[in-house]
């Protein structure tokens, strides 16, 4: 017999650990940040808030493209003739730290609302690169 892990069978709900260590301030409360990101084009007037694509690049150079929509990266009213690109920002937790080689400048986060290409969500950026945090 196979468990089903739904909400409808409590019983079999299993707490699965957390694997990754967030970083949180002296409260135990999970340190967030924004991360900034460039946003590139406007996708989709549907549905609605519209959907935008945003570019952020990582401590080993690789640019991301994040596709959401334009309320996840900015509180400004955008839409298919606003002018890009823009400012934007994504929230982000951070998490454990990234490798020595990487430097200490480089931080590892962890997205809140938005995956990037292949769903990943833990990336390691520069200090710098965050908005706050």
């Amino acid at each position: 017999m196979t468990s089903c892990f739904c909400p409808c069978s409590r019983n079999s709900l299993k707490r699965v650990p957390n694997s990754r260590r967030r970083v949180a301030d002296n409260r135990g409360v999970s340190a967030s940040a924004e991360l900034r990101c460039e946003i590139v084009r406007w996708i989709s007037d549907d549905p609605q808030p519209g959907w935008v694509e945003a570019r952020f690049t990582d401590a080993r150079g690789r640019t991301w493209s994040v596709v959401d929509k334009s309320a996840i990266f900015t509180a400004e009213p955008i839409g298919a003739h606003s002018e890009y690109p823009r400012d934007g920002i994504i929230r982000c937790e951070l998490v454990d730290r990234p490798p020595a080689w990487l430097g200490a400048g480089v931080v590892r986060v962890l997205t809140i609302d938005c995956n990037a290409a292949g769903g990943l969500r833990e990336f390691d950026v520069f200090r710098n690169d965050l908005a706050s945090g």
